[in-house]
């Protein structure tokens, strides 16, 4: 499911830590065991696409929140001109399967 916003663009020598938080789509005292990312380009062409992804997805309590309903990746070296769409996967402690999707659009340097 859409998240419902983008990312900020990114330049292709940046990298930061993008998160979703699934507090919406979970039940109540619900929390994450696990997670996932994975990206497609949906706009220009990126042969290596999946170099997007930088280490490991990490679950997490979000700001403000008290359960673990949240995953960060970091993310890095897109090529400008081209849109991605970024889709955490979540494994929930009550065995549910849920997903949250956005953008990032790689943008040419400004120097």
């Amino acid at each position: 499911m859409y998240c419902g916003r983008e990312f900020s663009p990114l330049e292709p020598s940046e990298s930061k830590v993008v998160g979703l938080d699934f507090v919406n789509d979970m039940n109540e005292n619900e929390t994450l065991l696990s997670s996932s990312w994975d990206v497609w380009v949906v706009a220009g062409v990126d042969l290596r696409n999946t170099t997007i992804l930088q280490g490991p997805s990490v679950e997490v309590v979000p700001k403000d929140g008290s359960l673990k309903t949240g995953t960060i990746q970091r993310i890095g070296n897109p090529l400008p001109g081209v849109t991605y769409r970024l889709r955490a996967n979540v494994v929930t402690a009550r065995g549910n399967v849920l997903n949250l999707w956005s953008h990032v659009r790689g943008i040419t340097s400004r120097t």
